[in-house]
């Protein structure tokens, strides 16, 4: 279990030298209908790097040997919501405390930002094929749940990640960093998410 201070980077531009080992880590550890383009990513950076306003950051936890043993991705939009699209650890590195360290991490940026809650995706388990993604599906929820997150129930969501996938229908999960109720919560995810969820029954949380 990891105790030292993460030492978590943000990707500065698109010639930086972390890039590649974050696009390698990013393209194995999410299936191709949950990734974004590259060139929508690329583009972020791209206008990082030239000075001009980006809603992106693209976070990297450097292995100390040119790789690296984490990484995420997070939005914050433009109602003041974080929203992160992607954490993973690098398969090798884990047991270690990683993906809570780096989940802290993205919390502690959010809230430097001032940002009331984060709103965020997940896969629906039931949904996934029976065996390890089933498992594995269950085993992310109840990580976020014990970090702070919570489930947000009676919605429906329908993730969309641009022309090149189909939607998916998601989990939604609310990580508030003030009193929420669930109808606060639901309106905390519908200012991220917009008509992409609505309410389909009681609002819990979970």
């Amino acid at each position: 279990m990891t105790t030292e201070p993460l030492p978590c980077v943000e990707i500065a531009g698109p010639g930086d030298p972390l890039l590649l080992p974050w696009l390698d880590l990013y393209e194995t550890a999410f299936p191709p209908w949950q990734r974004v383009l590259v060139s929508d990513l690329l583009r972020a950076l791209g206008r990082r790097a030239a000075g001009a306003p980006t809603s992106l950051e693209l976070l990297a936890v450097p292995d100390g040997a040119g790789g690296l043993d984490g990484m995420a991705c997070v939005c914050f939009t433009p109602s003041g919501i974080a929203w992160p699209w992607y954490l993973a650890v690098r398969s090798e590195s884990r047991g270690r405390g990683l993906g809570s360290a780096l989940y802290s991490e993205v919390v502690r940026r959010a809230r430097g930002a001032a940002c009331p809650a984060m709103v965020f995706e997940v896969e629906i388990p039931s949904d996934m094929p029976n065996g390890v993604p089933r498992r594995n599906a269950e085993r992310r929820i109840g990580f976020y749940q014990r970090l702070g997150a919570q489930l947000l129930g009676g919605i429906y969501y329908l993730q969309e990640i641009g022309r090149h996938q189909p939607p998916a229908p998601m989990h939604v999960m609310v990580h508030a960093f003030e009193p929420a109720d669930a109808a606060r919560a639901f309106a905390l995810a519908q200012s991220v998410l917009g008509d992409a969820i609505r309410q389909v029954g009681a609002l819990a949380l979970d």
